[in-house]
């Protein structure tokens, strides 16, 4: 029984050691996190941008040619609001992807300058979502009142529930998308945390 106890905690003291030569050093860590996210970037301004585009056209478009003055006013209001978040996307972004990084400490400042850019482009989120809702009240209201008629009461249900239900989307949407950033970024701090106390360790005298 001595023997195989003996056995089990070579065994256990043999893969733990395994387990450690296996996992990448920070600085890999930080290097591999860096494309991954890279990619990750190039896929979410390619989305903003196809969106942005798509969104500008449409609201652009009926701004110009519908003939109701009131949706004219609402689609003018929500195209100003698109062409906003556009503009602070762009400045926001500008430069991240044309950066380059050589060195783990370039690479984790990189790293770090794009969590930073992530963050701030989520809360850019909230106002255009409360300038949406802020048009969309009363272009519901108008749609469904605005003729001095009654809706059935279906037309109205489905009309308010729709928009609280998009609004919650919405906003949880963002939440969830700041909650995984905030990881991010901290996963980041504890790789920069490793990163430096290896540093130090490795620049420490050693005692002859």
């Amino acid at each position: 029984m001595t023997e195989t106890r003996d056995h089990i905690h070579e065994w256990m003291a043999d893969w733990q050691e395994e387990t450690t030569a296996l996992r990448p050093s920070p600085a890999e860590e930080i290097r591999v996190h860096v494309k991954r996210r890279e990619r990750l970037l190039i896929g979410w301004l390619a989305g903003d941008v196809v969106v942005g585009v798509g969104c500008s056209t449409l609201l652009l478009h009926r701004a110009l040619t519908h003939p109701d003055p009131a949706e004219r006013l609402a689609m003018g209001l929500l195209f100003l609001a698109v062409l906003a978040i556009c503009v602070f996307e762009g400045y926001n972004w500008r430069g991240a992807l044309g950066s380059s990084a050589e060195t783990t400490a370039t690479h984790l400042t990189l790293a770090l300058d794009r969590s930073r850019r992530l963050q701030r482009s989520l809360q850019a989120g909230w106002p255009l979502l409360a300038a949406e809702v802020a048009v969309f009240l009363p272009w519901t209201w108008y749609q469904l009142y605005g003729n001095g008629g009654v809706p059935a009461a279906e037309r109205s249900v489905f009309a308010w529930g729709l928009l609280v239900a998009m609004t919650a989307i919405g906003a949880l949407a963002l939440v969830l998308a700041q909650r995984w950033a905030a990881r991010d970024a901290a996963d980041l701090e504890s790789l920069r945390s490793e990163l430096m106390d290896g540093d130090a360790e490795s620049s420490s005298p050693t005692e002859p």
